[in-house]
């Protein structure tokens, strides 16, 4: 993005006449067909000068039609005005010009200043060459070879080698379109400030923000002030701050980041969040969290201390999204709920691999293991692997619970729910038999390889794949101590009860984060023209 380079270009328009009688001296006449003298109604001595009129002024030339001289050495001149200076010319209808004060200004339906290939079009152009400043106020357009730049008001002031426009500022370049109410350049650090809401349009993103500088040598954009962004796969961006280097892709956020995938189903927020485009990362931190929108209103809720994404696309463009979430992870759902210190997300094979002491709770049910594993399919839960040590609790009551052990588990969900559990290697049973909801008595078995069936998440019946040995035990005659398997640990201080147990944070609506008065955002831009300005030369160029 050419910022910088446009903006400079402007500035040469807008300061072209700021030099116009540097050193102070008298206005000389080089020619004129006519000179008569007479004077004014104030007694001052007036030199009327008429036909190819040309002044001179240190270095500076100034021709018209028609020009009046006052012995006070101010000028006033009319018809084809032209001022020119180191190749910079000036042409309007109207000219007023104090060589004392070193203040003029030139007016006319069309006011236009030409600097080789960069163009300025107004209706007038004040110039203080004492103070070295230029300014036009009626609306002007810059145009340029690469890029242009309209707005209301332009001033230069070159002492503080600073410009600032304002009022409906437009600038293109190349594809991009910048929209501001304000917009100031410092010449020095060659940094674009922008004072205003802020709207920034190119092929690939959409941004917005309140204020921002755009250091032009590093290409580095600092914006802050409710940022937006929109990319080109249709992901957004909100946060309070960024740091954004356009040119490779490099991005870091402050505050209350929020980040959408595509089809906003997926957000990651914090408050801070490092984005790289090439490859295609995320990184999250400060009380991270990701949600996950379902269509069934089933949101889900994941906290970590550091949540990473990597990010590709498929062939039809759609987002493949692999995450990492680092040490002290939660997560709530309404049919789900986990635990654990690490977890990786395979965007690939939809894959959800939870490490060390994880946990999983759904409805009754506990699964512990060392490592569990889960592979989903249409967003759905399909199978999980548990491996290492593999246990599943089912509370009963308060004190008593189902039990299942085995060297490793296989189980099948059907909307995500399970309905099947296959324990392979030295698998073991405690199973509190039920009539009418009222416990009678525990089947405590052991066999090399059973199956469990559910209902409702409850277990409704046990298949054993080997010769089992099995007691049967009325609930009067049990040994507490003989009904719990070892690995039996309920671990409901760690389970999430809401959301709210894993975060605190929510989904914002770009509209109530985004709000860009006097900014007009369209798909399209439109040529804006200052006002009462007509240029003739367009005119000639239509016909």
């Amino acid at each position: 993005m050419q910022i910088g380079k446009v903006v400079v270009l402007a500035i040469v328009a807008v300061a072209g006449v700021a030099f116009v009688g540097a050193a102070q001296s008298r206005l000389r006449i080089d020619y004129a067909d006519y000179l008569t003298s007479q004077s004014d109604a104030s007694g001052q001595s007036v030199e009327r000068l008429t036909g190819n009129v040309r002044l001179i002024h240190d270095g500076t030339v100034m021709l018209c039609d028609v020009a009046n001289r006052y012995s006070s050495d101010r000028i006033t001149a009319n018809g084809n005005v032209r001022v020119i200076r180191d190749g910079v010319t000036l042409t309007g209808e109207q000219l007023v010009y104090d060589a004392i004060t070193r203040q003029g200004v030139v007016t006319g339906r069309v006011v236009k200043l030409v600097d080789d290939s960069t163009v300025l079009v107004t209706n007038s152009i004040k110039f203080d060459t004492k103070l070295n400043v230029a300014e036009y106020t009626t609306g002007g357009t810059i145009t340029s070879p690469d890029g242009d730049l309209v707005s209301q008001y332009g001033y230069y002031y070159r002492e503080q080698k600073k410009a600032v426009f304002k009022g409906s500022v437009v600038l293109k370049t190349g594809e991009s379109i910048i929209k501001s109410d304000s917009l100031m350049y410092l010449v020095a650090t060659q940094t674009a400030v922008f004072i205003a809401p802020t709207d920034v349009t190119t092929p690939k993103e959409h941004m917005t923000f309140n204020r921002g500088r755009y250091f032009r040598k590093s290409g580095l954009m600092i914006a802050s002030g409710s940022v937006y962004l929109l990319d080109e796969h249709n992901r957004e961006v909100l946060s309070d701050s960024i740091e954004y280097y356009r040119d490779n892709g490099l991005a870091k956020l402050f505050g209350n980041v929020q980040i959408a995938d595509s089809a906003r189903k997926n957000y990651l927020l914090g408050d801070f969040a490092r984005f790289n485009r090439k490859p295609e990362e995320m990184f999250v931190t400060d009380n991270p969290v990701m949600i996950s929108i379902s269509e069934k209103s089933d949101s889900v809720y994941l906290r970590a201390d550091t949540l990473m994404s990597v990010i590709s696309f498929n062939a039809l463009g759609d987002t493949i999204r692999s995450m990492i979430a680092y040490r002290n992870v939660r997560s709530y759902g309404k049919d789900m709920q986990s635990s654990c210190d690490s977890m990786f997300v395979s965007g690939i094979d939809s894959t959800v691999t939870m490490f060390y002491e994880p946990l999983i709770w759904s409805d009754i049910t506990q699964i512990s293991a060392n490592e569990l594993k889960f592979i989903s399919k249409d967003k759905q839960l399909v199978r999980g692997e548990f491996i290492g040590d593999p246990f599943i609790a089912q509370r009963v009551d308060s004190i008593s619970f189902n039990q299942v052990r085995g060297k490793t588990m296989t189980a099948f969900f059907a909307k995500n729910q399970i309905t099947r559990l296959d324990a392979i290697g030295n698998g073991q049973t405690v199973y509190y038999m039920q009539d009418k909801e009222k416990v009678v008595a525990v089947n405590i078995t052991e066999s090399q390889n059973l199956s469990l069936y559910f209902a409702d998440s409850k277990i409704k019946k046990i298949s054993f794949r080997s010769k089992p040995d099995s007691r049967m035990m009325p609930l009067d005659k049990l040994n507490k101590d003989e009904a719990q398997l070892k690995g039996l640990n309920w671990r409901g201080s760690r389970r999430p009860q809401s959301k709210r147990d894993v975060t605190l944070r929510t989904i914002r609506n770009v509209g109530d984060v985004v709000t860009m008065p006097g900014v007009a955002v369209k798909q399209k831009s439109e040529v804006v023209t200052p006002k009462n300005v007509k240029d003739d030369n367009k005119k000639k160029q239509k016909k």
